[in-house]
């Protein structure tokens, strides 16, 4: 099995991605050995740096240990990744948020920028909240969610109660209900504050979930932009019954013949 530079996403990522799902799928048991560097370079074809530099991620990320003289061994099973199924995709946001730990990077009142202030239709040198948060699991980094907010709504609370709380549920206590909204899913590219945030390299491809709220008003309450490391997340998209295409289809049988006279 070759890895392939046309696919984008640099060799050692790629090997790192297949190695982690090959552990997260039971092939290396939990205290098993991987195979040996050689055999992995032949593999996939790589370097030996290259390969050595997907194993480092692996080991950066708790799932193998090298053992001088042995080899390299599995630690522990890759954990599972977090699913946004896009017909629940509020709750699931929500259920992310709570399963993930809160650090505050950045928590300021400035004008936003023209295509926010054209969101909330706000006027020119209007101030705005804005924070700025890391979601972790454990110690690896998952993603970073910018929230714009009113000032209005955002002074009901301080910058340490949105290390403790989801910014929807220090809203609602404030008295802002988010009542409906909007979500779009696109892609982007890490840029070197976000590559350092969330431990990943310079242009590695970033999930992106921009989300617009409104409130039991129908004015726009909130602006979300989350951007997420795709190897931790998958999206899922349900398929009900009344979502399959259905054809009329044309049942002349033919008749049935006759019975015999005996």
């Amino acid at each position: 099995m070759a890895v392939r530079r046309e696919l984008g996403a640099p060799l050692y990522q790629q090997i790192f991605l297949v190695l982690r799902e090959a552990i997260q799928e039971g092939k290396y048991p939990v205290d098993t050995a991987l195979p040996s560097e050689a055999a992995l370079c032949r593999q996939y074809r790589v370097s030996r740096i290259t390969l050595r530099r997907a194993l480092a991620h692996l080991q950066q990320a708790g799932l193998i240990e090298r053992r001088q003289g042995s080899g390299t061994f599995v630690l522990r099973s890759a954990p599972l990744q977090i699913g946004f199924e896009m017909g629940g995709v509020i709750r699931d946001f929500t259920e992310f948020t709570f399963g993930t730990r809160p650090k505050t990077l950045e928590f300021e009142y400035r004008a936003p920028p023209v295509r926010i202030r054209a969101l909330f239709d706000t006027d020119v040198g209007e101030r705005m909240q804005r924070v700025v948060r890391l979601r972790s699991r454990g110690r690896v980094p998952l993603a970073q969610i910018e929230t714009w907010v009113p000032v209005s709504v955002g002074e009901r609370y301080t910058v340490d109660e949105t290390d403790k709380a989801p910014l929807t549920q220090l809203m609602e206590r404030a008295g802002t209900i988010l009542t409906s909204g909007r979500f779009t899913v696109s892609t982007t590219l890490a840029d070197p504050m976000m590559a350092d945030r969330l431990h990943i390299e310079v242009g590695a491809p970033l999930l992106k979930f921009s989300r617009v709220m409104y409130d039991q008003n129908g004015r726009v309450a909130q602006y979300a932009e989350m951007l997420l490391r795709p190897d931790h997340i998958q999206i899922v998209f349900p398929v009900h019954g009344e979502d399959l295409p259905r054809r009329t289809w044309a049942t002349d049988a033919p008749e049935a013949p006759a019975p015999r006279r005996r």
